[in-house]
């Protein structure tokens, strides 16, 4: 019977303790692209992921073929934004589930003066 005890207890032990160690476990990933309206990847394009319930959005770049990737998201309603510069900013809103990878693909059109930063100097 104690030896029943002792296993039962170092389950629980080792079952948190892979808990603890699995802290993405409840999160979920959102990857795509960011182009032009041509297809044309756009290069270090900014891509936000503003969470609910968090102060402080994910973000991340694109990289050389317009790609970006954001991980450890955690799941429910989602906004994402793309921005380039000389290009109009764009925003989409989605549910994430825990676990989902979902691929969302960004196509900007190119901005208006007005949309461009102030000329310095």
């Amino acid at each position: 019977m104690r030896l029943n005890s002792i296993v039962l207890s170092t389950l629980l032990v080792i079952g948190a303790i892979i808990n603890l160690a699995s802290p993405n476990e409840k999160t979920a990933g959102i990857q795509g692209a960011v182009s032009d309206l041509f297809g044309r990847p756009l290069v270090q394009a900014t891509v936000k992921v503003m969470m609910e319930n968090e102060a402080e959005p994910l973000q991340t770049q694109t990289n050389e073929l317009g790609e970006y990737k954001v991980t450890h998201v955690t799941p429910g309603r989602i906004k994402i934004s793309a921005t380039c510069l000389g290009f109009q900013h764009e925003e989409d809103v989605v549910l994430l589930r825990a676990h989902e990878n979902l691929t969302l693909d960004f196509g900007l059109e190119v901005g208006k003066l007005a949309d461009l930063p102030p000329r310095r100097g």
